[in-house]
């Protein structure tokens, strides 16, 4: 039988929120006030909680074999729509599709098909959702999971919704994010520093350009230069961990810019019942 304490499983996720968010002034309050929304919410930043669970309680985490990499952290919040590399048309490919890797691992495929399903339960309650409609639509999910990785059976038809997201990205260029996230003064183009980015303490801004070259000469060559960075402030359960945005100029085309996101990399979450992965020493 299950039976964990909330109040010491809220208590201990607190004091893990505080130490993880110590280095960085008020994103303690933020992630706590985020999470503090609605039972969703909570899930979303509360991946340490989730693995937790299933280590006190084995009996959570039997199911089906099946192992590879997993998101680590599949919820309804974690999809989206975005352009990818892949090009179709000679354009970017717009897709609906997982856009957050921070707690990807190696390990059971059923770890994402439980925190996905328990995603969809709390976020049809917080929709007004009966739970026989939940229920039914976990069916669903269950069935074109199963579909898609087991069996190979084509996706259905995109639904209106996720149409309409698909369109919406359609529309918007580079250039109008580009122009809602920074601006130019005295002739040089920076960061705009608000809700979403604020300053860097100056011996992580003089160390993320460094770092940022680094990434890019892995890639082969060192195309884009970066010309500012700034914290970066998203998301609920990576709030207080450090995130560098990089506004980076193409070198051969002074015009062109492009965004980059460089995310502290942690343990992820899904250690806590998992072996640690068997990685190359000296890399």
């Amino acid at each position: 039988m299950i039976t964990p304490d909330p109040v010491e499983l809220a208590e201990w996720q607190l004091a893990r929120d505080r130490k993880a968010t110590a280095r960085f002034t008020g994103m303690f309050q933020r992630r706590r006030a985020k999470m503090a929304v609605s039972p969703l919410s909570y899930l979303r930043g509360g991946a340490a909680t989730f693995y937790r669970l299933l280590a006190d309680f084995p009996e959570l985490r039997e199911g089906p074999p099946g192992e590879g990499w997993i998101c680590g952290d599949a919820h309804l919040e974690n999809f989206g729509v975005y352009r990818a590399d892949e090009k179709r048309d000679d354009q970017r490919a717009i897709v609906f599709d997982l856009n957050d890797f921070d707690e990807a691992a190696m390990g059971p495929f059923r770890y994402d098909v439980l925190r996905l399903v328990t995603s969809l339960i709390l976020g049809g309650r917080e929709l007004g959702a009966s739970g026989t409609r939940s229920l039914g639509l976990c069916s669903q999910l269950l069935a074109a999971y199963a579909g898609a990785v087991c069996e190979e059976i084509p996706l259905p038809e995109v639904p209106p919704p996720i149409a309409r997201l698909l369109g919406k990205v359609e529309q918007r260029s580079g250039r109008d994010m580009l122009d809602q996230r920074t601006e130019v003064a005295n002739g040089l183009r920076r960061f705009v520093l608000d809700e979403r980015y604020t300053a860097l303490p100056a011996g992580i801004a003089a160390a993320a350009p460094i770092a940022f070259e680094a990434y890019a000469s892995a890639l082969g060559g060192t195309w884009f230069d970066a010309v500012d960075v700034a914290f970066r402030i998203a998301g609920t359960g990576g709030l207080g961990t450090l995130r560098v945005a990089v506004l980076a100029r193409d070198r051969d085309n002074p015009e062109k810019y492009r965004l980059f996101d460089m995310k502290e990399s942690l343990a992820p979450c899904a250690a806590m019942v998992l072996k640690p992965p068997d990685l190359p020493q000296n890399v």
